[in-house]
């Protein structure tokens, strides 16, 4: 099919800007539906279209902040609720809270917001209205977006436990948000407060990215003893070892007799062992080398055991049950409080409330 200079122009601008492309004209839209049909382009929504090898490569955080700020440019009362704000605030969204669509602002405020929306309900993508507050707004990428408070409130309502910590914790690391900020958010909303109270309960922004924070969200749902975070190695810099080493995860587990234990746990990739910015030019081998050359210092500093596993293992649950079960983690069942088996760890810009 011959180039038409309107796409291409339309392309290269997109590519500029980080977004989709947009046919605003009748005719445009008919050239575009034609090289859709033929492979070349791909609409996620309607009047948006992009390159389809390079939609490919994006992630669905990306396809997301890429929809959004061409929407944007279509609807300009456009404003981004939920998981959609959350991403374009920058924060760790997992993947499948995307699945559902982009969430927007359906309010009295803005009336006409639904009358766009339906219309944009007919592409790959959904864009959901939720009833929000659209008075309180702030900006990021060039798009409306609920206040930082109210976003984490819709995402704790919008999003089952384990997919909201990674959000929470993301977005307390990054963001000046307070627990009253988003108490007051959430107030009168029903079933809003006790979501709430129990991700600032679980939130740590000690977590260093969201694959930890869903593997400790997993821990809490299972009723295993939470970690410690992020903990250095050696402790006092006396020990043996060579180097200072940073775990994910650390258990202390005191016996029945009064004797402890020191369990480690470490969430494994594939980009450890294949992505360049991780291996630093190394082979695997090397890379598993040098691994266990860290299990041995670890070992050395009064570690007693080394439990790893990986992502698509504490996503099936069961395989990291196992796991974590054959390491002597404790699990607490129903009825029994799941402690933190470190002292509690206040941080002044979460400002967690004791009621």
């Amino acid at each position: 099919m011959r180039p038409y200079p309107q796409i291409i122009t339309a392309l290269e601008e997109a590519r500029h800007d980080r977004r989709c492309a947009i046919a605003n004209s009748a005719k445009l839209q008919s050239a575009v539906h034609r090289r859709e049909q033929t492979g070349e382009l791909v609409c996620p929504l309607p009047h948006l279209f992009c390159e389809t090898q390079s939609w490919a490569r994006l992630t669905p955080s990306q396809q997301v902040q890429y929809m959004a700020k061409a929407l944007c440019i279509l609807d300009a009362d456009l404003i981004f609720a939920g998981p959609t704000a959350a991403q374009l605030y920058g924060w760790e969204v997992p993947f499948s809270a995307h699945r559902r669509g982009l969430f927007t602002v359906c309010s009295s405020a803005h009336p006409a917001s639904r009358a766009s929306i339906v219309q944009l309900n007919k592409g790959a993508w959904r864009v959901i209205p939720i009833a929000s507050d659209g008075e309180h707004i702030d900006e990021r990428n060039g798009c409306h977006v609920t206040q930082a408070a109210r976003t984490l409130v819709d995402c704790a309502l919008l999003l089952p436990f384990v997919l909201a910590l990674v959000v929470w914790d993301s977005a307390f690391r990054l963001t000046q948000v307070s627990a009253t900020d988003v108490l007051r958010a959430g107030q009168r909303l029903r079933g809003a407060r006790e979501r709430i109270d129990r991700l600032l309960e679980y939130t740590d922004p000690r977590s260093d990215n969201g694959g930890e924070s869903f593997t400790r969200a997993v821990m809490i749902e299972q009723g295993f003893q939470i970690p410690e975070l992020q903990v250095w190695y050696p402790e006092n810099g006396n020990s043996g070892a060579h180097r200072r080493i940073r775990v994910d995860f650390r258990w202390k587990i005191v016996g029945r007799d009064g004797s402890q234990r020191v369990v480690v746990g470490e969430l494994d990739g594939r980009e450890k062992y294949e992505n360049p910015e991780m291996t630093h030019g190394r082979s695997a081998i090397h890379v598993a080398h040098d691994e266990s050359q860290r299990e041995r210092e670890l070992y050395d500093c009064h570690v007693d055991t080394i439990v790893r596993f990986d992502f698509s293992e504490v996503k099936a649950r069961q395989p990291f049950i196992t796991k974590l079960m054959k390491a002597g983690i404790p699990r607490f069942y129903r009825g029994e409080r799941n402690k933190r088996c470190a002292e509690t760890v206040v941080f002044p810009h979460i400002d967690k409330v004791n009621e």
